[in-house]
């Protein structure tokens, strides 16, 4: 694999938060909204987001997400 594959790139690591925290909060919108048969597919995707998370939680546990280690501790 290419060296650049093992770089941290902050502004990649906080867009997946951001994708994530949007993806939850429109899942949670869908699911309160929504009609009762499209409850299937509203948490198939709020799941998604909730792996996003996990995602993101695994990569701190590992030191890859971010370059301040602060930032994974918390």
């Amino acid at each position: 694999l290419p060296k650049k594959v093992f770089e941290i790139d902050d502004i990649k690591a906080w867009r997946s938060v951001l994708v994530s925290v949007v993806s939850y909060a429109l899942g949670l919108l869908i699911i309160a909204k929504a009609p009762w048969y499209l409850l299937p597919i509203a948490w198939a995707w709020t799941g998604t987001a909730v792996t996003g998370f996990f995602v993101i939680g695994h990569d701190c546990a590992h030191r890859s997400f971010s370059k301040n280690k602060l930032v994974e501790d918390i």
